[in-house]
């Protein structure tokens, strides 16, 4: 028996670097703030890209303002999408209207990730800078998904009742 907990904390121990990232600080996402959420997401990009002020004031504006174009373009594919759910008796041409739209937003957001690229380039900023200023930026969301995710167990634990069925 006692092997068999050794071999489990083994294996937990060597694989300890799989694990998510432990959500940012400060996080609190039952009073959800939007320019608090920016500005977490900002520091923590600060922090784990390492990055000079100097870079914070070329790489931030523009990375926040592709975020916002591509979150602009996301939100408007969710509608798009939306229309084919509250419309049981759309038209398969209406539906594929939708479809070639959701393609030129898809393409929208990977010439936004490629303008973002092009102009921190041209701005000086090397490229293994930009690909850890992307890390960091994903890195991020996935600590952010996983405390929301945490947050909705725990809800759930603490409110059976309120479950869907």
């Amino acid at each position: 028996m006692s092997i068999i907990v050794c071999a489990v904390a083994l294996t937990a121990c060597d694989n300890a670097h799989l694990l998510p990232p432990p959500p940012p600080p400060g996080l609190n996402l039952k009073e959800f703030n939007p320019d608090k959420m920016e500005q977490l997401n900002k520091d923590f990009i600060v922090k784990e890209a390492r990055l000079t002020p100097e870079e914070q004031e070329v790489i931030l504006p523009i990375l926040f303002q592709v975020k916002s174009e591509k979150r602009q373009l996301r939100h408007d594919m969710r509608g798009m999408t939306r229309r084919v759910e509250r419309e049981p008796d759309i038209s398969d041409k209406d539906c594929e209207k939708i479809l070639e739209q959701i393609k030129q937003c898809r393409d929208g957001i990977a010439k936004l990730n490629r303008q973002l690229y092009d102009e921190l380039q041209s701005k000086g900023i090397s490229a293994r800078k930009i690909l850890m200023v992307i890390a960091a930026d994903n890195k991020f969301k996935k600590a952010t998904f996983k405390k929301m995710a945490l947050s909705d167990e725990k809800n759930e634990q603490d409110n059976p009742e309120k479950k869907d069925n």
